[in-house]
């Protein structure tokens, strides 16, 4: 690409020829843009599902295998299914869920990442997505977010809360701070994957 800049009263033309991207940087940016390139290329970061390489440290899917996750497009509507969750139950305004879980679906995959394997990356990078479909919608507008806690107990197991991630990433998008004091879960119970919709709350 040509860029052409006019300077002075007889507006001098002054173009700059084409140039690679880090062409544009300097110094410390260029620095940290190869650096970036060599950690790449040293350790390739590939998409959780297909295996496709990807060209950023923080990813986590390609592009297609995003586009394929098995949304919901519930937004902020007061009557979806996951409000419906809490009726007569818990006063909510909205409940929401960006994603319906599929047994064998790529959604799978990426909870059992985070659950099971320790990637806590899939959790900031499941905020983001999350915090992304919510710009537009009444939950953009939230004083704060305040992750579900682990007890003490599943928190030494797992070594990290998987909602502070989540959190994380939906402050990331939308800039609302995350508060991780606010509750505490006094009870130790088992894993919820055998439970039924009922037994959970």
């Amino acid at each position: 690409m040509w860029i052409t800049i006019h300077t002075g009263a007889d507006k001098t033309a002054i173009n700059s020829a084409i140039l690679p991207p880090t062409a544009s940087l300097t110094g410390k940016s260029r620095m940290l843009h190869w650096l970036r390139d060599l950690l790449l290329l040293l350790f390739p970061v590939n998409c959780l599902v297909c295996g496709k390489a990807l060209g950023s440290p923080r990813g986590v899917l390609c592009l297609e295998c995003e586009y394929k996750l098995p949304r919901t497009g519930y937004g902020d509507n007061p009557e979806n299914p996951i409000s419906q969750l809490f009726w007569g139950r818990v006063r909510v305004e909205a409940g929401t869920s960006l994603f319906r879980f599929e047994k064998g679906s790529d959604y799978q995959v990426l909870l059992h990442e985070l659950k099971y394997r320790g990637n806590k990356k899939v959790g900031v990078y499941l905020g983001r997505l999350l915090g992304s479909s919510l710009k537009e919608t009444s939950f953009a507008r939230c004083d704060i977010i305040i992750p579900v806690p682990l007890h003490r107990k599943r928190l030494r197991e797992r070594g990290y809360n998987q909602s502070e991630l989540i959190g994380a990433g939906i402050s990331e998008v939308l800039g609302i701070p995350v508060e991780n004091g606010v509750l505490k879960r006094s009870k130790h119970i088992n894993t919820q994957t055998l439970m039924g919709r009922l037994e959970r709350f």
